[in-house]
This record gives C-alpha cells, structure tokens and sequence, in this order.
C-alpha cells in the first residue's frame, strides 16, 4: 500500500462523516420546521373558531354554515373535532367513547363552562387548549351533550347566534 492510498482512504471517512453530519442537522432543521408549521396552522385554526363563535354569537338567529366553498381550516393530522357543553354537565356520568383522553379529564372535572378551561378538543390532542364562547349542540334533532366532527382537513359544522351562546350543529 502506498502513502498516498492510505491519506485518501482518511479523505473519504472525512468526507462520509461530514455528509453524515449536514444530513443530520438537515433531517432535524426539516422536522423542526414542519413542526412549527403545524402549530401555526392549529393556532390559526383556534382563532378562527374562536372568532367565528364569538361573531355569530351576539347575532341573533343569524348563521353561517362552514363546508367545502366555505371552509374551516384544520391541519390534517387532527383527525377529529368535539365540541363539549358544559351546561347543566354531570361530572358523575360517563365520559362519551369518543373523546380524547384530555377531553375525558376536563369532562369529569369541570361542571360548568366558567370553570373549564377548554370546551373544543382535538383528536390527535392539539398544542394549545381551545375554549370558545358558550355553545349548545344539536345532532339527530336534539340538543346533546357533545358533538364530535370528522375533520379531513377541514370542519364541517354549522353555527347559528342565540344571543347568549352559539348552536352548533353537524351541516
């Protein structure tokens, strides 16, 4: 073997190893970055809501209706949205099957909506917690309890002002 075949094998492990490097920080930059941008959009995502609760509220009998040519944006790893109404809420009865495990909690823990800390819950559970304006929900022709929507990218729901809350219901 020759001097000059041993400093090139030192060249290449040099080189692999700085490649190995970039490509590390690389790769962890990128996840960062789609990290924050979910978060972005869910908070984005909270705003909305909140502003579109918070709006139709106050107008009474007056609606809007999000769907496919009006829609209400969500990142598409929330797979799902329930809407919990915290009037006349027993904390003694059982959690509904399909709420988060956060979603649970707050359904056992809090009676009332002034207590809560969030009325609106995600499935993946989201990074920052949503509490909207007071809010009633109607599904299959009465007012229930909670109100869990299929998401795919985008919520579906209907929203009509009552003065004091907001009806939500599935549009």
């Amino acid at each position: 073997m020759k001097k000059g075949d041993v400093s090139q094998i030192f060249v290449y492990i040099t080189a692999i190893i700085v490649f190995g490097v970039v490509f590390l920080f690389g790769y962890r930059a990128i996840n960062h970055f789609l990290d924050e941008s979910d978060k972005v959009g869910f908070i984005t995502f909270k705003t909305d809501l909140e502003k579109a609760v918070r709006t139709i509220k106050n107008d009474f009998e007056s609606a809007i209706v999000y769907s496919a040519e009006r829609p209400l944006r969500i990142p598409s790893k929330y797979t799902t949205l329930c809407f919990v109404d915290f009037t006349g809420h027993d904390v003694l009865s059982p959690c509904p099957s399909e709420l988060s495990s956060v979603a649970c909690d707050t359904w056992k823990t809090y009676s009332r909506w002034e207590d809560t800390t969030s009325n609106v819950f995600t499935v993946p559970d989201g990074p920052v917690q949503i509490k909207v304006t007071p809010i009633k929900l109607f599904a299959n022709g009465q007012q229930v309890s909670h109100l869990c929507v299929q998401t795919r990218g985008r919520v579906d729901v209907r929203m009509v002002g009552k003065g004091s809350y907001t009806l939500v219901s599935v549009s």
